[in-house]
């Protein structure tokens, strides 16, 4: 099959990353897989010589009026030259350019929900519902996502959670990790709420002198993050290391991971802390991704979202007790089993083929 995918860049981000491993698992099973962006942007993830890379980016695109036009009839024209079987859209824009350029085409149009459906904006939500019902399938990541559209949506789609790359090193006990917390998100705190972070670990701050908060990540609120930790005093001890290719490495000497997202898809961040045996607290966060990975006490904690006072109790709990902070880490470590690629990835190859021939 002919398999190409829409998405806005491929720098550094969740949803990329996983669309990078889908597309080198189906051109390492002779598949012909190609990639098309519509923005000016950097490369991050290391993808298959195979894989054709194709930009419909043009200076005319910072015309806004005639910009997604443009763009979708010059991918209408790559999809009819190269006679591609199926399009499988990555983001919100991918999806009414998928939706638009396939009209009429023999190609197939999947979308993918990477996010929150019932975070969309209301007027945005009947807009959303075309896309989806003129798709010929649909990916969710979990079933609270599927629930969210129409019976004639469901009927045609599928939930596939994220999958997780294992780590062979082993993660160390409890005590002779490094005295910080790690937190790997964009710095976006409408979806990524560093700024609850911020604030719950003023309170750890004060039982835990010692202790580091580090951001791992970039993003458009960095500045406003950094400005808040100074006026909450905690300049000397939260650090900002930016985006770190190797993040696994990284986190991996950490006390715990944290995650304090209001929505979230199945996150990858959160699935890599626990594939390293990190002991984990998140929120409750929609439409349950976390909670798909968590069971609360048992191989991580959840916390409800928005919840300065019972976040920072979680992370206190944990950083109090040894015993249980290893006895989470070591249940963690087994979502390895249930998330492995070679579970996952094949479910994307079964149901791409269902939907070309149907």
């Amino acid at each position: 099959m002919k398999i190409y995918f829409l998405i806005h860049s491929m720098r550094y981000g969740g949803a990329n990353k996983v669309l990078v491993d889908i597309a080198n698992f189906l051109v390492s099973r002779n598949h012909k897989v190609g990639i098309v962006t519509y923005l000016n942007d950097e490369r991050f993830y290391i993808l298959d010589d195979r894989i054709e890379i194709l930009n419909i980016y043009t200076v005319f695109d910072k015309k806004r009026g005639i910009r997604r036009i443009g763009q979708t009839l010059k991918l209408r024209r790559i999809l009819k030259r190269n006679n591609v079987d199926v399009l499988i859209a990555f983001d919100n824009t991918a999806k009414l350019m998928g939706v638009t350029a396939t009209i009429l085409l023999k190609s197939k149009m999947i979308i993918s929900e990477r996010l929150d459906p019932y975070n969309y904006i209301p007027g945005r939500k009947n807009t959303m519902h075309t896309r989806y019902k003129l798709a010929d399938g649909c990916v969710f990541q979990t079933e609270g996502a599927a629930n969210y559209f129409p019976e004639n949506v469901i009927t045609k789609s599928v939930v596939i959670p994220n999958f997780i790359n294992n780590y062979s090193q082993k993660a160390l006990p409890f005590e002779m990790r490094e005295n910080e917390i790690a937190f790997v998100a964009r710095l976006d705190i409408k979806q990524k709420r560093q700024d609850l972070m911020i604030k719950a670990f003023k309170r750890v701050s004060i039982a835990f002198p010692d202790m580091k908060l580090v951001f791992y990540g970039g993003g458009p609120d960095e500045e406003y993050l950094r400005n808040l930790v100074n006026k909450m005093g905690l300049s000397n001890q939260v650090n900002f290391n930016g985006v770190v290719k190797e993040v696994k490495e990284s986190i991996i000497k950490s006390k715990l991971f944290v995650m304090t997202s209001d929505y979230e898809g199945v996150p990858n961040a959160l699935m890599e802390a626990m594939s390293l045996g990190l002991p984990v607290v998140s929120t409750d966060c929609s439409p349950g991704g976390a909670k798909l990975l968590i069971k609360d006490q048992e191989n991580g904690l959840l916390v409800p979202r928005d919840n300065e006072e019972k976040l920072a109790d979680a992370i206190i709990r944990i950083l109090n007790n040894p015993d249980f902070a290893d006895a989470l880490g070591h249940e963690a470590k087994k979502i390895n089993e249930n998330y492995h690629p070679n579970v996952i990835l094949p479910k994307w190859e079964e149901y791409i083929r269902k939907t070309v021939n149907n």
